[in-house]
């Protein structure tokens, strides 16, 4: 087993398959000429020689300095909060990352009625300046001065992540490319928002 130069779990040996059976190109593509099983995982050995998968390779994010990030690590980090439900971070061929978040509605909806708040919907819930205020101390309002804001500024060419909640549940159930897509008019919106912040001064 090794690590590519691209981050990949490679695989050689006699508990791999000899190929696809009736599929000479499908071999091929899996397994190169010097008998390399590509997994398609992504990952990294510790110092004591265990294997950590951290993503998968057609996951990863190629921003446009043409670094590979792995998002999983840092949605994780972000779904750390108690107050996140569901992370995706959008980032493919641009300068930085942003991330869709939805609330962990469960949790904000807990707090509300635990402080008296009644919302009609969770549009009012997420606007609530009291179950904003509550959250701050570590969670969504507070995102770019936490934990993920350090590890994010540890990658090569990223700014900190940036961040638009999102009430839509639907978020969840689609695949990172698809949301990219769909909110495609947020997303945009994030990097101009951004880039006249930047023009402003930073």
């Amino acid at each position: 087993m090794k690590i590519a130069e691209d981050g990949e779990i490679l695989s050689r040996g006699p508990h791999i398959m000899k190929g696809y059976w009736n599929n000479e190109d499908a071999t091929r593509q899996a397994i190169d000429p010097d008998g390399w099983f590509h997994t398609g995982d992504i990952g990294e050995i510790d110092a004591d020689g265990f294997l950590k998968i951290t993503d998968r390779k057609k996951d990863i994010i190629i921003n446009a300095y043409g670094k590979n990030i792995a998002p999983q690590p840092l949605e994780a980090l972000l779904k750390s909060s108690p107050y996140i439900g569901t992370p995706v971070l959008i980032g493919d061929r641009r300068k930085f990352l942003v991330a869709l978040l939805v609330p962990n509605f469960d949790k904000l909806e807990r707090d509300a009625k635990a402080m008296g708040v009644d919302t009609r919907s969770r549009d009012e819930l997420i606007a609530n300046e009291r179950v904003r205020q509550s959250t701050r101390p570590s969670s969504i309002d507070s995102i770019r001065t936490s934990t993920v804001r350090r590890k994010s500024a540890a990658l090569p060419c990223c700014r900190a992540i940036h961040h638009r909640r999102r009430r839509d549940h639907s978020v969840a159930q689609v695949k990172r490319k698809m949301i990219d897509k769909k909110y495609k008019e947020i997303i945009d919106q994030l990097y101009i928002d951004e880039k006249h912040r930047c023009m402003n001064g930073c």
